[in-house]
């Protein structure tokens, strides 16, 4: 199965680094965050991969090539203009349009996430698209207060509660059924939360795969500082 990589975006948020180095390229212990997530994809089988480039695409090419000292194949569609996480996929059509379902994931991940599962998931489940959805906990530096709003009586009150939401971890398996939505270009620009939307609206089958594994998303400084403290980074086992 043929692997799309998201790695176009500016990076805004880790600026100045991203200034001068795209964040595809940025260094995550000794190797690049890329480079890293191209790693724990050979080691799983995962070997064709296209990348989708944009800003500061030569460094990234110069860097990765065709792929072969990295174990991989890697070939490349170039973002020429500003578009949304859906956009690409149009882009990629002539590379993927032999395939029945490709993998899809952003440039910027670092996780333990078993591809090969979240591919058979998404096979047995005969979706068009699925998400891979981890569990984010956070908790509230304040005591939460239950009231009933009417009466103003209080029911109960929590200290600094633990909470958790779902969350899109940014990986996905897709069905090329879809390409055809995104011929357009106002669906080109649009994000993978606007064509995962669109896709509900149709009655289409999308379904979430639930996984507890190790997963970053490298947003920010202190999401690279947190990552660079990581037991094993470069260990490649899958859990």
């Amino acid at each position: 199965m043929k692997t799309l990589i998201l790695a176009g975006g500016l990076g805004t948020r880790l600026r100045p680094f991203t200034f001068t180095i795209p964040k595809p390229l940025l260094p995550i212990g000794e190797k690049s965050i890329l480079e890293l997530l191209i790693e724990k994809l050979r080691v799983q089988g995962f070997t064709d991969i296209i990348l989708s480039v944009g800003y500061k695409a030569n460094m990234i090419e110069a860097y990765f090539g065709d792929g072969k000292r990295f174990g991989v194949d890697i070939s490349y569609v170039h973002e020429e203009e500003r578009l949304g996480t859906a956009g690409p996929i149009w882009l990629a059509k002539k590379l993927l349009f032999k395939e029945s379902d490709f993998l899809l994931m952003n440039g910027d991940i670092y996780t333990d996430i078993s591809f090969n599962k979240l591919v058979e998931f998404h096979l047995e489940t005969s979706a068009v698209l699925t998400v891979a959805i981890r569990k984010h906990f956070y908790q509230s530096p304040y005591g939460v207060i239950g009231m009933d709003i009417d009466s103003r009586v209080i029911k109960n009150i929590v200290e600094k509660p633990t909470q958790f939401s779902l969350i899109n971890a940014g990986i996905y398996v897709v069905n090329t059924g879809i390409l055809h939505m995104i011929y357009s270009s106002s669906v080109s620009h649009v994000g993978m939360t606007g064509l995962i939307e669109m896709l509900i609206e149709r009655g289409s089958r999308v379904v979430g795969y639930v996984f507890s594994n190790v997963w970053y998303a490298i947003d920010d400084l202190k999401n690279m500082d947190d990552l660079n403290k990581l037991d094993n980074l470069n260990k490649l086992e899958i859990n």
